[in-house]
């Protein structure tokens, strides 16, 4: 939900979109809480899934390599592989 508000904050501001969101399914947030998840400090789980993100990419990366060869092996960005056959 912080992502969404990131990208829309610019073009619709923040007091709006909390209020919207408030009005949904998804849960509610003001714009006190979405301010204080900003500025708060990534927890422990985000660090580790951080750094098993890069490990599994490596992994499977290597995996694919072995599989399919350099040749066959394009990037989309960190993380994604893409088939270029």
């Amino acid at each position: 939900m912080i992502a969404f508000i990131d990208l829309y904050r610019d073009q619709f501001g923040l007091t709006p979109i909390c209020r919207t969101l408030g009005a949904t399914e998804c849960g509610f947030i003001t714009s006190r809480g979405y301010l204080a998840a900003k500025t708060r400090p990534a927890s422990d789980r985000a660090i580790r899934d951080t750094q098993l993100i890069e490990v599994i990419a490596r992994i499977h990366q290597d995996y694919y390599l072995r599989l399919r060869g350099p040749e066959d092996l394009a990037c989309d960005g960190p993380g994604r592989l893409a088939d270029r056959r």
